[in-house]
């Protein structure tokens, strides 16, 4: 989930100069990890992800297989964004199942 965008030195009329986040691809990688954190952090100026790219698990509330996810990013995503990165399956129920 590389951000793609354009810098202002090339911006053409019409165009959109804004950097965004490319949408998920499948592929676990540092951009993934980086991207949950600046959600996490909501600092202005942060050129951040729909919370749904990032969103792994929920708050425990549920079921330890089905807990949907939250729309909260917090220490549990980016923990769960690490160990994909490590190679490590996702434990609970695929989060596009979820209600």
């Amino acid at each position: 989930m590389p951000i793609t965008g354009l810098g202002a030195a090339d911006c053409q009329p019409g165009q959109s100069c804004i950097e965004q986040w490319a949408p998920p691809d499948g592929a676990t990688n540092f951009d993934d990890i980086t991207a949950t954190v600046f959600l996490f952090q909501s600092t202005v100026g942060l050129t951040v992800p729909h919370v749904t790219w990032v969103d792994m698990h929920g708050n425990d509330a549920g079921d330890a297989m089905v807990d949907p996810p939250n729309y909260v990013a917090n220490f549990s995503d980016i923990d769960f964004i690490v160990k994909a990165f490590q190679g490590r399956p996702y434990p609970f129920s695929d989060p596009a199942d979820c209600p």
